[in-house]
């Protein structure tokens, strides 16, 4: 859960950066710090991408099974042995 709240904080940081850069960028000449603001949203985003996506990642063990629940609710089928992707919201019992 906190991998998908830092994604979701980058990726909100990295909107304002290119909204900052957008606004320096259209107050007259082009100057060099907007290719590089742009250029450091664009990796905090990736970052971001890749933090939301590894939350969503489960490794299920061989021999072991999962089962999944999500505010108080648990999924009737059981997660069979491998890589899982689930909800980021989701909590996995072993």
């Amino acid at each position: 859960m906190s991998r998908m709240v830092m994604g979701m904080v980058l990726l909100v940081v990295a909107f304002l950066m290119l909204v900052a850069s957008a606004g320096i960028k259209s107050g007259g000449t082009p100057r060099p710090s907007t290719s590089l603001l742009r250029a450091v949203s664009m990796g905090f985003m990736v970052l971001a991408g890749a933090l939301l996506v590894s939350s969503m990642v489960r490794v299920i063990d061989a021999g072991e099974v999962g089962v999944k629940h999500a505010f108080g609710t648990v999924t009737p089928s059981a997660l069979l042995p491998g890589i899982r992707f689930v909800e980021p919201w989701s909590n996995v019992e072993i």
